[in-house]
C-alpha cells in the first residue's frame, strides 16, 4: 500500500490502484490539473519498476478522463462512473452471458461434462465474483 500513500502525497483525491498480470490501472476523482497529476503518478511508477528492473509500455499507456469518455475497459475490466463521480468495476454482460451459457449446456448435456471445462468454468466465475463481489446472481432472473 506505499503506491496508495505515493498518490496521497501527490495530492489525488481516492486513489484506487487495480492490477492483473503485468497490466495496471490508477484511477482517481476528477480535479483541476488532473493531467499533472496524472504525470506525477507515472514518474512514481516508473521510480518503483526501476527499482526491480521493469519499464512502462508507452504504447499502452494513457490518461483517460472520466468527465469526457464517462467509460474506459482495461483488462476486460469496465470502469465507468456513475452519480457523484463514484467508480464503479464489473466485468460487463458479455463474459455472464458466457458463464451462463457454458453453465447451462453443461447442466443440459449439451456439452460434454469433464473436469477440466468445469474447473474452466468456476475459475471464470470465481474471477467475475472477486471483480464484482456481489450481485452476480442478480443478473439474470430466477426463471
Amino acid at each position: 500500500m506505499h503506491f496508495i500513500r505515493e498518490n496521497k502525497k501527490i495530492g489525488v483525491i481516492n486513489p484506487i490502484y487495480t492490477r492483473y498480470a503485468d497490466d495496471m490501472v490508477i484511477s482517481f476523482k476528477s480535479m483541476p490539473e488532473y493531467v499533472e497529476k496524472a504525470k506525477r503518478i507515472k514518474e512514481e511508477v516508473v521510480t518503483l519498476l526501476k527499482r526491480i528492473y521493469l519499464t512502462i509500455n508507452e504504447e499502452k499507456f494513457s490518461i483517460v478522463n472520466l468527465e469526457t469518455s464517462n467509460h474506459v475497459r482495461i483488462t476486460g475490466i469496465s470502469i465507468t462512473k456513475g452519480e457523484n463521480n463514484y467508480r464503479h468495476i464489473s466485468v460487463g454482460k458479455k463474459l455472464k452471458n458466457e458463464i451462463f451459457w457454458k453453465a447451462l449446456n453443461l447442466y443440459d448435456g449439451k456439452e460434454e461434462k469433464n473436469q477440466v471445462k468445469i474447473a474452466h468454468l468456476k475459475g471464470i466465475l470465481s474471477f467475475v465474483l472477486s471483480i464484482e463481489k456481489c450481485g452476480v446472481d442478480d443478473t439474470y432472473s430466477k426463471k
